[in-house]
């Protein structure tokens, strides 16, 4: 069940702030969302990867420049222990691509720079099939950066939550009552909670 439910988790997670970017994407054409990938068992250990994965925080590093302070890193929390000599190469990669990208649209509002050689990072679109979140990941060596298509809403990661069997749904809502408010509100459904 744990993996099952850290993906729902996950789920909610994502269709959060792709909610938020619709709702803003009505207001003003340019907005940017990413969504970061790095810390799957390919750059970490099984264990740390299920434990950790790509959690909270764990971008701040990347998107700052600063991923190669592994020691210092380590010392603040054990999340960042994926980070080893192994896998330094690909997090480089991936938070070089992140500072330039951050760099650019903090001197212009866009952060895409022609001469930078990186895929072109598009705007949030509300129409089907239209640009959504850039995903933001690396393997062991290098940087892999592409947009994704895929939006999530809260009212389908519920309906697919509806499907799964109680047990596992209890255990879902109970993790996710820590979002709770943001879902009751985005979704209106004033009865989600773990006693579904």
């Amino acid at each position: 069940y744990w993996l099952k439910a850290r993906h729902y988790c996950s789920l909610f997670y994502r269709a959060m702030g792709d909610e938020h970017a619709r709702r803003l994407a009505t207001k003003q054409d340019d907005v940017y969302v990413y969504s970061f990938n790095w810390g799957h068992e390919e750059v970490s250990s099984e264990t740390h990867a299920f434990t950790f994965g790509a959690c909270h925080c764990i971008d701040l590093p990347f998107i700052f420049g600063c991923v190669d302070k592994t020691e210092s890193w380590r010392q603040f929390s054990p999340m960042f222990k994926s980070f080893t000599e192994t896998n330094r190469p690909g997090r480089l990669a991936l938070s070089e691509a992140m500072v330039s990208y951050l760099r650019q649209f903090l001197r212009t509002g866009n952060p895409n720079n022609a001469v930078s050689g990186l895929p072109e990072w598009k705007a949030w679109s509300n129409h089907v099939g239209g640009p959504k979140a850039f995903q933001l990941d690396a393997d062991l060596k290098q940087a892999q950066i592409a947009m994704d298509t895929r939006e999530l809403s809260i009212a389908g990661v519920r309906y697919a939550l509806d499907a799964e069997p109680p047990d596992l749904r209890k255990h879902v809502l109970a993790i996710a009552s820590v979002i709770q408010p943001f879902v009751v509100y985005e979704s209106g459904d004033y009865q989600f909670s773990s006693k579904r």
